[in-house]
Protein backbone atom coordinates (compact mmCIF):
# COMPACT_ATOMS: atom_id res chain seq x y z
CA UNK A 1 0.00 0.00 0.00
CA UNK A 2 1.40 3.42 -0.97
CA UNK A 3 1.92 6.26 1.46
CA UNK A 4 -1.02 8.06 -0.18
CA UNK A 5 -3.35 5.12 0.47
CA UNK A 6 -2.17 4.98 4.06
CA UNK A 7 -2.84 8.69 4.39
CA UNK A 8 -6.39 8.31 3.02
CA UNK A 9 -7.18 5.42 5.39
CA UNK A 10 -6.09 7.24 8.53
CA UNK A 11 -8.79 7.81 11.17
CA UNK A 12 -10.40 11.25 10.78
CA UNK A 13 -9.94 14.19 13.06
CA UNK A 14 -12.39 14.34 15.95
CA UNK A 15 -14.45 17.22 14.51
CA UNK A 16 -14.97 15.46 11.19
CA UNK A 17 -16.02 12.26 12.96
CA UNK A 18 -18.32 14.17 15.30
CA UNK A 19 -19.98 16.06 12.44
CA UNK A 20 -20.71 12.79 10.68
CA UNK A 21 -22.09 11.23 13.87
CA UNK A 22 -24.28 14.24 14.68
CA UNK A 23 -25.75 14.31 11.19
CA UNK A 24 -27.07 10.82 11.90
CA UNK A 25 -27.91 11.00 15.61
CA UNK A 26 -29.70 14.37 15.45
CA UNK A 27 -31.65 13.69 12.26
CA UNK A 28 -34.93 13.12 14.12
CA UNK A 29 -34.41 15.84 16.73
CA UNK A 30 -36.08 19.24 16.64
CA UNK A 31 -34.09 22.16 15.13
CA UNK A 32 -33.59 23.67 18.59
CA UNK A 33 -31.90 20.52 19.92
CA UNK A 34 -29.74 20.20 16.80
CA UNK A 35 -28.57 23.80 17.03
CA UNK A 36 -27.93 23.62 20.79
CA UNK A 37 -25.95 20.36 20.59
CA UNK A 38 -23.74 21.63 17.77
CA UNK A 39 -23.20 24.91 19.61
CA UNK A 40 -21.94 23.09 22.73
CA UNK A 41 -19.54 21.01 20.65
CA UNK A 42 -18.25 24.07 18.80
CA UNK A 43 -17.82 26.08 21.99
CA UNK A 44 -16.45 23.55 24.46
CA UNK A 45 -15.10 20.48 22.66
CA UNK A 46 -13.72 21.33 19.23
CA UNK A 47 -11.32 24.05 20.47
CA UNK A 48 -9.58 21.40 22.63
CA UNK A 49 -9.65 18.21 20.56
CA UNK A 50 -11.42 19.00 17.29
CA UNK A 51 -8.30 18.86 15.11
CA UNK A 52 -6.73 15.80 16.71
CA UNK A 53 -6.99 12.33 15.18
CA UNK A 54 -9.85 10.61 16.94
CA UNK A 55 -7.87 7.50 17.92
CA UNK A 56 -5.14 9.51 19.65
CA UNK A 57 -7.30 11.46 22.10
CA UNK A 58 -6.94 10.49 25.77
CA UNK A 59 -9.52 10.36 28.58
CA UNK A 60 -7.68 13.23 30.32
CA UNK A 61 -8.12 15.49 27.28
CA UNK A 62 -11.83 14.72 27.12
CA UNK A 63 -12.50 15.31 30.80
CA UNK A 64 -10.76 18.69 30.61
CA UNK A 65 -13.25 19.75 27.90
CA UNK A 66 -16.20 18.58 29.94
CA UNK A 67 -14.98 20.15 33.17
CA UNK A 68 -14.60 23.49 31.39
CA UNK A 69 -18.25 23.21 30.36
CA UNK A 70 -19.19 22.07 33.86
CA UNK A 71 -18.08 25.42 35.25
CA UNK A 72 -20.65 27.20 33.04
CA UNK A 73 -23.45 24.61 33.05
CA UNK A 74 -23.09 21.97 35.78
CA UNK A 75 -26.53 20.51 35.03
CA UNK A 76 -25.62 19.85 31.38
CA UNK A 77 -22.04 18.55 31.67
CA UNK A 78 -23.04 14.88 31.73
CA UNK A 79 -25.17 15.34 28.62
CA UNK A 80 -22.22 16.78 26.73
CA UNK A 81 -20.10 13.84 27.88
CA UNK A 82 -22.79 11.51 26.51
CA UNK A 83 -22.52 13.21 23.11
CA UNK A 84 -18.74 12.78 23.05
CA UNK A 85 -19.14 9.16 24.10
CA UNK A 86 -21.65 8.72 21.28
CA UNK A 87 -19.08 9.99 18.80
CA UNK A 88 -16.70 7.26 19.96
CA UNK A 89 -19.32 4.52 19.77
CA UNK A 90 -19.90 5.57 16.18
CA UNK A 91 -16.15 5.71 15.55
CA UNK A 92 -15.68 2.14 16.82
CA UNK A 93 -18.29 0.88 14.39
CA UNK A 94 -16.50 2.71 11.58
CA UNK A 95 -13.20 1.15 12.59
CA UNK A 96 -11.57 4.46 13.46
CA UNK A 97 -10.66 3.52 17.04
CA UNK A 98 -10.54 0.42 19.24
CA UNK A 99 -11.95 1.76 22.50
CA UNK A 100 -14.05 4.62 23.87
CA UNK A 101 -11.91 6.99 25.99
CA UNK A 102 -15.04 8.87 27.14
CA UNK A 103 -16.55 5.79 28.77
CA UNK A 104 -16.78 5.94 32.57
CA UNK A 105 -15.61 9.55 32.84
CA UNK A 106 -18.80 10.67 34.58
CA UNK A 107 -17.21 9.67 37.87
CA UNK A 108 -14.83 12.64 37.52
CA UNK A 109 -17.70 15.15 37.38
CA UNK A 110 -19.20 16.78 40.44
CA UNK A 111 -22.51 15.34 41.67
CA UNK A 112 -25.43 17.49 40.56
CA UNK A 113 -28.89 17.58 42.10
CA UNK A 114 -31.64 18.99 39.91
CA UNK A 115 -33.29 21.86 41.77
CA UNK A 116 -36.31 22.31 39.53
CA UNK A 117 -37.27 25.48 37.72
CA UNK A 118 -37.85 28.84 39.37
CA UNK A 119 -41.23 30.50 39.18
CA UNK A 120 -43.07 33.32 40.90
CA UNK A 121 -46.57 33.33 42.38
CA UNK A 122 -49.25 34.99 40.22
CA UNK A 123 -49.42 37.98 42.56
CA UNK A 124 -45.87 38.89 41.53
CA UNK A 125 -46.71 38.93 37.82
CA UNK A 126 -47.49 42.71 37.65
CA UNK A 127 -44.01 43.52 38.90
CA UNK A 128 -42.35 40.96 36.64
CA UNK A 129 -44.23 42.01 33.49
CA UNK A 130 -43.58 45.68 34.28
CA UNK A 131 -39.86 44.92 34.28
CA UNK A 132 -40.23 43.18 30.92
CA UNK A 133 -42.18 46.11 29.49
CA UNK A 134 -39.69 48.75 30.61
CA UNK A 135 -36.24 47.17 30.95
CA UNK A 136 -35.77 44.94 27.91
CA UNK A 137 -33.91 45.83 24.74
CA UNK A 138 -33.98 42.75 22.56
CA UNK A 139 -34.90 41.89 18.99
CA UNK A 140 -38.57 41.76 18.05
CA UNK A 141 -38.46 38.04 17.21
CA UNK A 142 -37.28 37.01 20.69
CA UNK A 143 -39.66 39.42 22.41
CA UNK A 144 -42.66 38.23 20.38
CA UNK A 145 -41.76 34.59 21.09
CA UNK A 146 -41.59 35.45 24.79
CA UNK A 147 -45.06 37.04 24.79
CA UNK A 148 -46.45 34.12 22.80
CA UNK A 149 -45.29 31.82 25.59
CA UNK A 150 -46.72 34.14 28.25
CA UNK A 151 -50.17 34.27 26.65
CA UNK A 152 -50.46 30.61 25.59
CA UNK A 153 -48.43 28.68 28.22
CA UNK A 154 -46.77 26.55 25.53
CA UNK A 155 -43.28 25.12 25.95
CA UNK A 156 -40.32 27.17 24.77
CA UNK A 157 -39.45 24.88 21.85
CA UNK A 158 -43.04 24.81 20.67
CA UNK A 159 -42.98 28.60 20.38
CA UNK A 160 -39.54 29.30 18.91
CA UNK A 161 -39.88 26.54 16.29
CA UNK A 162 -43.43 27.45 15.26
CA UNK A 163 -44.14 27.47 11.52
CA UNK A 164 -46.20 30.19 9.88
CA UNK A 165 -48.64 27.71 8.37
CA UNK A 166 -49.56 26.33 11.81
CA UNK A 167 -51.68 29.42 12.54
CA UNK A 168 -55.30 29.90 11.46
CA UNK A 169 -56.23 33.49 12.31
CA UNK A 170 -59.78 33.17 11.02
CA UNK A 171 -60.54 30.37 13.50
CA UNK A 172 -58.04 31.77 16.03
CA UNK A 173 -56.29 28.43 16.41
CA UNK A 174 -52.67 27.31 16.44
CA UNK A 175 -52.20 23.64 15.59
CA UNK A 176 -48.82 22.25 16.62
CA UNK A 177 -48.05 18.97 14.78
CA UNK A 178 -47.30 15.81 16.71
CA UNK A 179 -43.66 15.71 15.60
CA UNK A 180 -42.96 18.93 17.49
CA UNK A 181 -44.75 17.98 20.70
CA UNK A 182 -43.12 16.39 23.74
CA UNK A 183 -45.76 13.64 23.87
CA UNK A 184 -45.82 13.24 20.06
CA UNK A 185 -49.50 14.19 19.88
CA UNK A 186 -50.88 17.19 17.94
CA UNK A 187 -51.83 20.12 20.15
CA UNK A 188 -54.47 22.74 19.35
CA UNK A 189 -53.94 26.10 21.05
CA UNK A 190 -56.80 28.64 21.10
CA UNK A 191 -55.56 32.17 20.42
CA UNK A 192 -57.11 35.09 22.28
CA UNK A 193 -57.56 38.33 20.29
CA UNK A 194 -54.47 40.03 21.88
CA UNK A 195 -52.33 37.08 20.75
CA UNK A 196 -53.66 37.33 17.19
CA UNK A 197 -52.83 41.04 17.13
CA UNK A 198 -49.37 40.33 18.54
CA UNK A 199 -48.63 37.73 15.85
CA UNK A 200 -50.09 39.75 12.98
CA UNK A 201 -47.90 42.69 13.98
CA UNK A 202 -44.89 40.36 13.99
CA UNK A 203 -45.80 38.94 10.57
CA UNK A 204 -45.77 42.47 9.18
CA UNK A 205 -42.41 43.14 10.83
CA UNK A 206 -40.82 39.88 9.60
CA UNK A 207 -41.89 40.79 6.07
CA UNK A 208 -40.38 44.26 6.47
CA UNK A 209 -37.00 42.91 7.63
CA UNK A 210 -36.91 40.20 4.98
CA UNK A 211 -37.56 36.94 6.85
CA UNK A 212 -39.00 34.58 4.27
CA UNK A 213 -38.50 31.03 5.56
CA UNK A 214 -41.29 28.84 6.93
CA UNK A 215 -40.42 29.35 10.61
CA UNK A 216 -42.44 32.09 12.28
CA UNK A 217 -39.42 33.54 14.06
CA UNK A 218 -36.89 32.74 11.34
CA UNK A 219 -35.00 30.08 13.31
CA UNK A 220 -33.99 31.96 16.47
CA UNK A 221 -32.27 29.95 19.20
CA UNK A 222 -34.37 28.44 21.94
CA UNK A 223 -32.47 30.47 24.54
CA UNK A 224 -33.56 33.84 23.14
CA UNK A 225 -36.85 34.20 25.09
CA UNK A 226 -34.89 33.55 28.29
CA UNK A 227 -32.79 36.62 27.52
CA UNK A 228 -35.94 38.69 28.02
CA UNK A 229 -36.13 37.49 31.62
CA UNK A 230 -32.41 38.14 32.08
CA UNK A 231 -32.63 41.70 30.75
CA UNK A 232 -35.65 42.36 32.94
CA UNK A 233 -33.50 41.47 35.96
CA UNK A 234 -35.50 38.42 37.02
CA UNK A 235 -33.07 35.63 36.10
CA UNK A 236 -32.92 33.24 39.05
CA UNK A 237 -36.43 34.13 40.23
CA UNK A 238 -38.32 33.30 37.05
CA UNK A 239 -37.85 30.92 34.11
CA UNK A 240 -39.57 30.35 30.79
CA UNK A 241 -41.01 27.08 32.07
CA UNK A 242 -42.18 28.97 35.14
CA UNK A 243 -44.64 30.83 32.92
CA UNK A 244 -46.53 27.55 32.45
CA UNK A 245 -46.60 27.09 36.22
CA UNK A 246 -48.02 30.58 36.70
CA UNK A 247 -50.78 29.85 34.19
CA UNK A 248 -51.61 26.53 35.83
CA UNK A 249 -51.61 27.97 39.36
CA UNK A 250 -53.71 31.02 38.48
CA UNK A 251 -56.23 29.08 36.42
CA UNK A 252 -56.69 26.42 39.11
CA UNK A 253 -56.95 28.97 41.93
CA UNK A 254 -59.56 31.00 40.07
CA UNK A 255 -62.07 28.16 40.38
CA UNK A 256 -63.54 29.08 36.99
CA UNK A 257 -62.20 26.25 34.86
CA UNK A 258 -62.26 22.49 34.84
CA UNK A 259 -59.09 20.64 35.70
CA UNK A 260 -59.19 18.84 32.35
CA UNK A 261 -59.39 22.10 30.36
CA UNK A 262 -56.31 23.45 32.15
CA UNK A 263 -54.37 20.23 31.73
CA UNK A 264 -55.26 19.98 28.04
CA UNK A 265 -54.15 23.57 27.50
CA UNK A 266 -50.77 22.57 28.96
CA UNK A 267 -50.70 19.56 26.57
CA UNK A 268 -50.68 17.17 29.50
CA UNK A 269 -52.05 13.69 28.86
CA UNK A 270 -55.36 12.89 30.55
CA UNK A 271 -55.58 9.14 31.13
CA UNK A 272 -58.35 6.77 30.16
CA UNK A 273 -61.68 7.30 28.46
CA UNK A 274 -61.99 10.72 30.07
CA UNK A 275 -58.93 11.88 28.16
CA UNK A 276 -60.28 10.72 24.80
CA UNK A 277 -63.63 12.44 25.39
CA UNK A 278 -62.27 15.71 26.73
CA UNK A 279 -59.63 16.10 24.04
CA UNK A 280 -62.41 16.51 21.49
CA UNK A 281 -65.01 18.41 23.49
CA UNK A 282 -63.22 20.94 25.68
CA UNK A 283 -62.06 23.30 22.92
CA UNK A 284 -64.88 25.77 23.62
CA UNK A 285 -63.98 25.94 27.29
CA UNK A 286 -60.31 26.33 26.46
CA UNK A 287 -61.14 29.22 24.13
CA UNK A 288 -62.87 30.99 27.00
CA UNK A 289 -60.02 30.05 29.33
CA UNK A 290 -57.39 31.66 27.11
CA UNK A 291 -59.47 34.81 26.55
CA UNK A 292 -59.80 35.10 30.33
CA UNK A 293 -56.07 34.53 30.85
CA UNK A 294 -55.19 37.16 28.23
CA UNK A 295 -57.36 39.64 30.14
CA UNK A 296 -55.53 38.69 33.34
CA UNK A 297 -52.16 39.34 31.71
CA UNK A 298 -53.29 42.72 30.42
CA UNK A 299 -54.61 43.55 33.89
CA UNK A 300 -51.27 42.58 35.42
CA UNK A 301 -49.45 44.82 32.95
CA UNK A 302 -51.70 47.76 33.81
CA UNK A 303 -51.04 47.26 37.51
CA UNK A 304 -47.32 46.93 36.83
CA UNK A 305 -47.26 50.22 34.96
CA UNK A 306 -47.86 51.95 38.29
CA UNK A 307 -44.98 50.27 40.12
CA UNK A 308 -42.02 52.64 40.75
CA UNK A 309 -39.00 51.99 38.54
CA UNK A 310 -36.67 51.22 41.43
CA UNK A 311 -38.85 48.26 42.40
CA UNK A 312 -38.97 47.02 38.82
CA UNK A 313 -35.20 47.09 38.45
CA UNK A 314 -34.46 45.44 41.77
CA UNK A 315 -37.30 42.96 41.57
CA UNK A 316 -38.07 43.57 45.22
Amino acid sequence: MSWFSNWLSRPPRFKAAADEYLSVSLAECCPEMQKYTRYRMERYVYPFIGQQRIHRITPMQIIRCIQTYEQDAPSQARRLLQVVSGVYRYAKVQGWCRYNPAEGLGIALKPYTYKGFSFIPPQDMPEFLAAVDTHTNIDAAALTAFWLIVYTAVRRGEAVNAAVDEFDFERRLWTIPAKRMKMRRPHVVPLAPPVCRLLQAWLAERKRIGISNSLLFGGIGGHRPLHVITQAGWRGRMTIHGLRKVFSTHAHESGRWSVDAIELQLAHVIPGVRGVYNKAYLLDERRRLMVWYAHEIQHWRKIGAGIPQCRRINGS
